[in-house]
């Protein structure tokens, strides 16, 4: 599902469970607390019945794969973000995102260090270096003294920094 928020998350799976009434529809989240309460709340509302929710979400499942000898065989594939300070967990070896600068393989998330910004977003060493540890060279700017910050807050450009005006 190609959503920016839970509540979105919610919308789009309801609507895949009355498309597919007979059809088992799978659900996953990061740790699982969502899983929950999307499992709750469809039950509650009598669309439960074929709702499959992965227990523990990837976090456990990457334990488990992590005791399973035949770990190449994930489901999973890449680092599952984490909302801590981890940022995320390694499941597979593959390496899924891009750096936002150079397009190098990379999947290490960092908040833009502009507090002004603060955008969460996938940055290589060499790029975290050469930037400053900021997202653009207008954050780098203000960082320097040498721009000020005058754009207002935008939730979708810290989700989808393309989508930015």
């Amino acid at each position: 599902m190609d959503v920016d928020t839970f509540r979105e998350g919610m919308d789009e799976l309801e609507k895949l469970i009355r498309q597919n009434p007979d059809k088992a529809v799978y659900a996953y989240c990061t740790g699982g607390i969502r899983c929950d309460v999307a499992s709750s709340y469809f039950h509650k509302k009598g669309l439960g019945k074929n709702l499959r929710m992965l227990k523990g979400g990837i976090t456990a499942y990457g334990q488990y794969m992590k005791n399973n000898p035949n770990k190449d065989e994930s489901l999973f594939r890449g680092k599952n973000f984490t909302f801590d300070d981890r940022r995320g967990e390694r499941i597979t070896r593959d390496v899924l995102a891009r750096c936002y600068q150079c397009g190098s393989a990379c999947d290490t998330m960092h908040n833009c260090a502009n507090t002004q910004c603060h955008l969460l977003f996938v940055q290589c060493a060499t790029c975290r270096a050469r930037m400053e540890k900021t997202c653009s060279d207008l954050c780098k700017d203000v960082l320097a003294g040498k721009e000020t910050w005058t754009l207002e807050y935008d939730y979708h450009r810290q989700i989808r920094p393309t989508l930015a005006k």
